[in-house]
């Protein structure tokens, strides 16, 4: 039987992709650019970060390759980084457009993190059901980027929902409080093995980002029930 972590990485890979398929959805209905950041965001760290993470690493574990299990905690995190890309210009594509091109900046991170990780190829083991990462530069600039990254999109989500009113400050307060949540505390949460907690946080900030995109939806039902 897989591991309790593995199973949960394919879990996680299931649970993003149907949010990504309920905000493509949403996208379908209402072209705007926002929303097609955000179905990015999900379907890219579905099926390019937690998916490969969890079939590589099973794969590495059943074939007791060391190799394996070293590229399958490596390579996604490339495209975790590019997801959060998106993640910034879901924010910066209500007030600030011009400033979309820092998602490059993300991908030249994932591409530093995963060139690196390649070099110097970290352990992977499996102690007691919870994967365990040799100690390398990369167990630092993994969390380090996923810090950085959400004191940059959560602070100016919170300062563009400082200089909004309506709806859009609402949006833009939650975007900010999921990406503090999804980057920092899930992150770290699961880093240390903490798959129970790991997974709270997880649910927490989806909960949050389907929030914002079936706002409408959601403000209406509570009007709803309270008249």
């Amino acid at each position: 039987m897989l591991p309790l972590s593995f199973l949960g990485h394919y879990f996680w890979a299931a649970l993003i992709f149907l949010s990504f398929y309920a905000v493509y959805r949403k996208y379908q209905k209402n072209q705007i650019e926002m929303l097609k950041n955000f179905y990015m965001f999900f379907l890219v760290w579905s099926v390019g970060f937690f998916l490969p993470l969890a079939s590589i690493i099973t794969a590495g574990y059943y074939l007791e390759s060391n190799t394996l299990m070293s590229l399958g905690y490596v390579l996604p995190h490339f495209f975790a980084f590019v997801s959060i890309g998106y993640l910034w210009k879901v924010q910066s594509a209500i007030n600030f457009p011009e400033y979309s091109k820092l998602f490059w900046l993300f991908v030249a991170y994932g591409g530093i993190v995963a060139g690196y990780g390649l070099y110097v190829m970290p352990e992977v083991s499996v102690v007691q059901g919870s994967m365990s990462y040799g100690s390398s530069l990369l167990s630092m600039m993994i969390p380090l980027g996923m810090t950085l990254s959400a004191v940059l999109i959560s602070g100016s989500s919170f300062y563009s929902a400082y200089i909004t009113e309506g709806d859009s400050r609402k949006k833009l307060g939650l975007i900010g409080i999921g990406t503090l949540i999804a980057l920092v505390l899930a992150s770290v949460m699961n880093n240390m093995g903490y798959e129970v907690l790991g997974g709270v946080m997880n649910l927490l900030w989806i909960s949050i980002f389907l929030s914002v995109v079936y706002w409408e939806k959601i403000r209406g039902k509570i009007v709803s029930w309270r008249s």
